[in-house]
């Protein structure tokens, strides 16, 4: 049971690694954006 349960720690952990990443992305690429339509106007 103790290997099943380390899998699903290190499945867990790794899901809320890229989560984490994708929100980073995400926020900056409406930084961009809105930097961008800001320069344009």
């Amino acid at each position: 049971m103790e290997p099943i349960a380390a899998g699903l720690a290190a499945w867990l952990i790794e899901l809320a690694v890229a989560g984490t990443m994708f929100y980073g992305l995400s926020r900056e690429e409406k930084k961009v954006i809105a930097g961008r339509t800001k320069a344009k106007s």
